[in-house]
């Protein structure tokens, strides 16, 4: 599994666009619901300003995130088969919105937790990243950077496109690159809702 060139895959239009309309409009009517961004760290979660900088919607979920969640989860065994996961009985479903401005960024890391982070009676195993933004695009680069376990240099650099669905491995080592934002305005971030498919823990 060194080289992730064959191990994401790609949707874009993956929501009907009216659908996709209304996930970002709920996103910018709803700014006062985001908060910086916290970590996982240890039985906790912390603001490490120093390893991700974003903020995230800290509300529950509206209409469009629940229409996004059921279009993924209608989906989940062709998004296995996709990259390579083999098919797995679905013991938890997570998802996230978040808004990335400018100089915002996420460094490298994977998505499954181990240690104390590790969250007993399931793992993550499948991570989908749902990228949304106004059109035209207010901001620049907030590449998704995704590398082989031993590469120091990334494999496949992914863009974030409006309505493009970017599906990998959670194990698979990866990271965001700062954003650009010159307007500084809240309504042109990089929107994204990060989602995670989670098999339980056999034994447990």
């Amino acid at each position: 599994m060194a080289d992730l060139t064959a191990r994401y895959a790609i949707y874009d239009d993956f929501l009907e666009a009216d659908c996709a309309d209304r996930l970002l409009q709920f996103a910018m009517d709803n700014q006062a619901s985001f908060a910086p961004t916290r970590v996982k760290q240890g039985e906790g979660s912390n603001v490490a300003t120093e390893y991700r900088h974003s903020t995230r919607f800290e509300a529950p979920p509206g209409p469009p995130m629940l229409e996004l969640r059921a279009a993924l989860t209608a989906r989940f065994p062709d998004l296995c088969a996709a990259v390579g996961v083999k098919p797995f009985d679905l013991a938890r479903f997570e998802m996230e919105m978040a808004a990335s401005g400018d100089g915002d960024f996420f460094g490298r890391h994977i998505d499954t937790f181990s240690g104390d982070s590790r969250e007993r009676g399931r793992d993550r195993m499948l991570t989908a990243v749902y990228y949304f933004h106004r059109q035209p695009k207010g901001f620049e680069d907030g590449l998704l950077a995704l590398y082989g376990f031993v590469a120091t240099e990334p494999a496949a650099l992914i863009e974030p496109r409006h309505n493009r669905l970017l599906v990998f491995p959670a194990i698979a080592p990866h990271e965001v690159l700062p954003v650009k934002c010159a307007s500084g305005l809240f309504a042109d971030s990089r929107f994204t809702v990060n989602c995670w498919f989670n098999r339980g823990m056999t034994g447990q």
